[in-house]
């Protein structure tokens, strides 16, 4: 179930890895995103050999968006560059090609969707699994945005998830007076 942004404040791609690992498989909430989002860019990928220039190319296009590429994993667009890679990585080996990758936009978000053909397999959290071992993509996927879900239709299974377009300072870094102080 997709939980608030204001929820996940406190938490790093450190504790989203650490946590990922450690929890048990639930089935991924069967959802569609919000509607009014304006497509950015579409990638239809065939092979892992493609996930570096996918990688590099969502930068890009998050850095032309006015975000600044950060060495930070709790950046926006770092965030989002890993769950793109995580998702098409899933999609690519364990979905039917090809796998297509979606930046869109909304005034206050950006929406992330990757798409596979394997309508039988709906997504699901990967459990009985140690660190190093793979399967923590839709954990961190949970952890690290705003909303997921998945949905699918007469011809592909999305796999989806948000992020903030727009970050501004946290509270604590405010001085006092500032707006968004109480």
């Amino acid at each position: 179930m997709p939980r608030p942004a204001e929820a996940r404040r406190g938490d790093t791609a450190r504790d989203a890895v650490q946590d990922a690992v450690a929890q048990d498989g639930t089935a991924v909430a069967e959802a569609r995103p919000a509607a009014g989002f304006e497509t950015v860019r579409t990638w239809d990928l065939h092979s892992s050999s493609e996930l570096s220039t996918l990688r590099a190319q969502l930068m890009a296009a998050l850095t032309s968006e006015g975000h600044q590429q950060g060495t930070d994993l709790d950046d926006v667009p770092n965030r989002l560059v890993l769950i793109a890679s995580e998702l098409a990585t899933n999609a690519i080996e364990h979905g039917l090609p090809p796998t297509t990758v979606t930046l869109s936009r909304s005034a206050t978000e950006f929406l992330l969707e990757v798409a596979d053909h394997d309508l039988g397999q709906p997504p699901v959290f990967a459990t009985g699994r140690g660190f190093g071992e793979g399967g923590i993509g839709m954990r961190l996927t949970q952890r690290l945005s705003a909303a997921m879900g998945w949905y699918q239709d007469g011809l592909a299974k999305t796999v989806w998830a948000t992020f903030p377009r727009h970050v501004g300072p946290s509270l604590p870094d405010q001085a006092p007076g500032e707006p968004g102080q109480g």
